[in-house]
């Protein structure tokens, strides 16, 4: 492994580049290699050359078909995390034709560290063909399912604020943002380079300056809401515009028995303003913006 530094002006090394070694990986794939395994692959921040002093060593060690991989595991060499997913290359195929993942699956680059009878490497290249119009069925299938499913935590976050829950409130919260995330990623066909920068890919697919993204960004406590409103509190009333917003974009692919659950969780929300115990702050930004979308 090498390790290029540079002092800073108060004294304290600043890291400029972290690199493996071939006689590295060459130890970690002699370490790993047995008869049941095909194929290794590394990916991750040290094949996007942005690999830090905390980044983990991400493999795959592909197995034979027909046999049950173990589950991922961890080692340290030489300082190291070795992060080791086993798979194999029809689970990774599977993973191709599903929407929730395939994000994830085609994004970044892979080194092929080994691969015994070359059907990593045909992996590879099926990964590197990958086109969105061959998944545009099941992607409009599973946004329409989900954004219909999500109706109900709009409802949950409504009865947290109800009975002033605040612990329930933060929980269907974080719930509410992993799934309308996806789903916008999904409705702009978004390949996410790494996990760092899933939520800005996102922002900057649905428009940095879009109600999508201010809503998205005090949901996450990466922004504060208004002032004069309790930062969870606020964070709820986020998440139900993000519903909103993330229904603009989903709502051409819904199916109609679909959109029209999402549609009337909305008449809820816009109900709720006058029935739940609401400052006047609140109630003013939850009704501003809650209207239907076009």
């Amino acid at each position: 492994m090498s390790e290029v530094t540079e002092a800073s002006m108060d004294g304290v090394e600043e890291l400029q580049m972290i690199s493996l070694t071939d006689a590295f990986l060459h130890e970690l794939v002699h370490e790993l290699d047995h008869e049941e395994i095909v194929g290794i692959t590394l990916r991750g921040s040290y094949t996007r050359g942005t690999a830090t002093r905390y980044s983990d060593v991400d493999l795959a060690c592909f197995w034979r078909e027909g046999l049950r991989p173990p589950p991922k595991c961890f080692l340290y060499r030489q300082g190291k995390l070795i992060s080791i997913k086993m798979t194999s290359v029809t689970e990774i195929r599977e993973l191709l034709k599903q929407p929730q993942s395939v994000m994830l699956v085609v994004s970044g680059t892979r080194r092929l560290l080994l691969d015994k009878d070359g059907s990593v490497a045909r992996l590879l290249a099926e990964i590197e063909a990958f086109r969105w119009e061959d998944l545009q069925e099941p992607v409009h299938t599973h946004v329409s399912l989900w954004m219909m499913l999500k109706a109900e935590d709009v409802q949950k976050v409504l009865r947290e604020f109800e009975q002033e829950n605040a612990p329930g409130l933060a929980l269907v919260i974080t719930n509410l943002v992993a799934v309308l995330t996806l789903l916008t990623a999904l409705c702009h066909r978004t390949v996410i380079t790494n996990d760092s920068t899933y939520y800005q890919q996102v922002q900057e697919a649905a428009g940095l300056d879009s109600g999508w993204t201010r809503s998205h960004r005090i949901a996450t406590g990466l922004e504060a809401g208004p002032t004069d409103i309790a930062p969870l509190r606020a964070r709820g009333i986020a998440v139900l515009h993000l519903y909103r917003e993330t229904l603009v974009f989903a709502r051409p692919v819904m199916q109609t028995e679909h959109r029209e659950i999402a549609e009337q969780v909305l008449r809820k929300v816009q109900e709720a303003s006058e029935r739940l115990p609401f400052t006047q702050e609140e109630k003013r930004w939850l009704e501003n913006g809650m209207g239907m979308p076009a």
